[in-house]
């Protein structure tokens, strides 16, 4: 397995990011010549969950990562993109960028990885490394702790702020690649195309308020928020309907008015080779997480 990473061009790195593999693939690694990239991905597609039963037997399979077409900045937009689940990593990462926040029970790994990595470069290893159980007591990551510390640990990332944390000392055009595949692209276990407006927004935000900002900006960052606000308008229906639309009827507009028009508008305002596929519930503020919005 060391000769096969370091023909994949996994020479340079100073972690490995294994999943559950067996301990005398571990040794093997651990005592590889691999001269220290920063990252290593594991698997191109691979069992990202298997239901084991009450014996901790496998019992099923429940969803497969594919990560092909990895960029590392995807993270920002599929936290399982880069999955620090047995991880195998040099001690040096510590050395240089802290250790774990111990405030954190359960989402400590999303806040140190979302911290280390502008500072580091992955790369996608398409092999089986190996898989990891679902078990069927409660687990950490389904308490209501989670949730609330993804507020810290992910979603405070991807504010304003937080992409200027990781684009502030890279190219303007690196924000801008993000921003456009924030409107179409494929999380790791779905096969579908998702958005995430929410992040369109937050980059555009950022690029607004840099120097080298382009002049396109200028309409990018009214339509980001535009997009935004009408997601979250969804999960704010008026009180009063206009004229005489019920709530589905007038929820059914909005989503056919985000199909068509604001997808043929960003197809031209921001760029894009071809229309988006917009769907409401293909959004990010659906498939990672439910918010309501009814206090903000």
């Amino acid at each position: 397995m060391a000769t096969e990473l370091a023909q994949l061009g996994a020479g340079e790195a100073d972690i490995l990011l294994l999943h559950s593999v067996s301990g005398a693939n571990l040794f093997s690694l651990c005592n590889a010549e691999l001269a220290p990239i920063t990252l290593l991905v594991p698997s191109r597609r691979m069992p990202a969950e298997m239901e084991a039963d009450e014996n901790g037997v496998f019992d099923s399979d429940v969803m497969p990562y594919d990560r092909t077409g990895y960029s590392q900045d995807l993270v920002y937009l599929e936290t399982c993109y880069l999955s620090w689940v047995g991880a195998l990593y040099r001690r040096s990462i510590h050395d240089r960028f802290g250790y774990y926040d111990e405030s954190f029970r359960a989402a400590g790994n999303t806040e140190f990885k979302n911290r280390v990595m502008p500072h580091i470069r992955s790369m996608h290893v398409p092999m089986m490394l190996g898989v990891f159980n679902n078990h069927p007591e409660e687990r950490t990551t389904q308490h209501p702790r989670a949730e609330i510390e993804d507020l810290r640990a992910w979603y405070l990332w991807r504010t304003p702020a937080g992409m200027g944390y990781a684009f502030a000392d890279r190219p303007v055009e690196d924000a801008m690649t993000l921003l456009r595949r924030s409107l179409g692209y494929r999380k790791s276990f779905c096969g579908h195309l998702s958005t995430d407006f929410d992040l369109a927004y937050s980059l555009a935000k950022h690029v607004s308020l840099r120097p080298d900002a382009p002049a396109s900006m200028h309409n990018m960052l009214p339509a980001a928020r535009q997009a935004l606000e009408l997601m979250k308008g969804m999960e704010q229906l008026p009180t009063a309907m206009p004229g005489k639309l019920s709530a589905m009827a007038f929820a059914g507009r909005r989503v056919v008015d985000f199909r068509r028009r604001i997808a043929g508008e960003h197809q031209k305002i921001f760029g894009l080779s071809e229309v988006p596929h917009y769907e409401i519930f293909n959004d990010n503020r659906y498939e990672q997480h439910w918010w309501s919005w009814s206090e903000s």
